[in-house]
């Protein structure tokens, strides 16, 4: 008997992404000059997908992005701070950026500024731009993924409250993933276990990636002492991270995002990759291995394996772009049939545990 389209898509995740109950679903997402109108429609659908990922194991998943802020604080002093901060992005004068910085009690970059003689406004401004976003963090807005994307044309109409470049947010997001990264791996007591999901260009400043390795460089600290006391090959997944390059058949593979996945192994692998070519998934959409891939390749090591066989590849896209839905999965006409007597669609195959 066939199966509709979304029982053959969605199946295989319903069947075997029952792990994913057991963590918490971050997704960072873009509104700014990062990605190209094509690779905000991958952004979309990807956004759609996870949704029904959601749905069907019922999981809350939330949504960050920072270009918006929250609304007034009711703390006085963090309201001040976050406006401070928000002036600070909005000055295009060396001289007024040392001013207004000298009125606050903070000891970062600055200094630098200060005494660079050769520093032009725009490269003064550029210095700390990223280190303002990621200080305006605390005040970034969040919404659980079902009221994001009923509201998303509302909340991306408006112009972002964060005055900064796309790449200076980006290596922020990244600043602030190493930090949380680390304070939840060092942590004595249990956290929620995380799993971040990004959502990025194919390729970024060769500059700003080293910055980014820099940070999660610093995570080898807790890493190593959690895998010494666990051993070597049971992942550590108190939080991990699943980096998704949106690139094309012509593009690199996100090559960077790659380095970043193959820089640890065993119980470290804490970083998944994730390279799309985005003509595939608007074309065909998400096929039956998509979710898994996305929700469990940082926490699973068998579907992280398992990823690189062709066949599984392939099974990473559809055969054509129409909406998946929990409902039409459940109203496929396999359900009908004896439990005994139903066919497994191509790509449904169970993941291979490794013994």
């Amino acid at each position: 008997m066939e199966h509709n389209v979304s029982c053959r898509v969605l199946k295989q995740w319903e069947v075997d992404g029952e792990k994913s109950r057991g963590y918490r679903y971050v997704v960072y997402v873009n509104n700014n000059n990062l990605l190209n109108k094509r690779q905000q429609k991958a952004q979309d659908l990807i956004l759609e997908a996870i949704q029904q990922y959601a749905v069907i194991q019922g999981l809350t998943v939330w949504v960050k992005c920072l270009d918006y802020l929250s609304g007034e604080e009711s703390d006085a002093d963090a309201e001040k701070e976050k406006q401070f901060c928000k002036d600070m992005l909005a000055t295009d004068s060396k001289s007024e950026l040392i001013r207004r910085w000298d009125e606050q009690e903070i000891d970062t970059v600055i200094e630098r500024i200060r005494n660079s003689k050769g520093l032009d406004d725009a490269d003064a401004k550029s210095q700390i731009e990223p280190e303002l976003v990621a200080a305006l963090s605390k005040f970034n807005q969040g919404w659980k993924l079902d009221k994001f994307l009923t509201r998303k044309t509302l909340i991306f109409e408006r112009p972002p409250d964060v005055e900064a470049e796309g790449i200076s947010k980006l290596q922020a997001q990244f600043f602030l993933q190493a930090r949380a990264a680390y304070t939840s791996l060092d942590a004595s007591e249990g956290s929620v276990p995380t799993v971040d999901i990004h959502i990025l260009p194919d390729e970024i400043p060769s500059s700003v990636f080293s910055n980014i390795r820099n940070y999660m460089a610093a995570t080898c600290v807790p890493l190593i002492k959690l895998v010494e006391e666990a051993g070597k090959t049971v992942r550590q997944d108190r939080y991990t991270m699943q980096l998704i390059s949106l690139g094309t058949a012509r593009g690199k593979r996100g090559h960077q995002w790659q380095k970043l996945d193959d820089e640890k192994s065993g119980g470290m692998d804490i970083i998944d990759h994730m390279p799309l070519d985005i003509d595939l998934p608007l074309d065909r959409g998400p096929g039956p291995f998509f979710g898994l891939k996305l929700m469990l390749g940082p926490i699973d090591p068998d579907i992280d394996r398992s990823s690189k066989r062709k066949d599984r590849s392939l099974m990473l896209y559809g055969e054509t772009c129409t909406r998946l839905t929990k409902a039409e999965m459940e109203n496929c006409p396999c359900q009908t049939e004896p439990v005994n007597d139903r066919t497994t669609s191509p790509g449904m195959e169970p993941v291979e545990k490794k013994v």
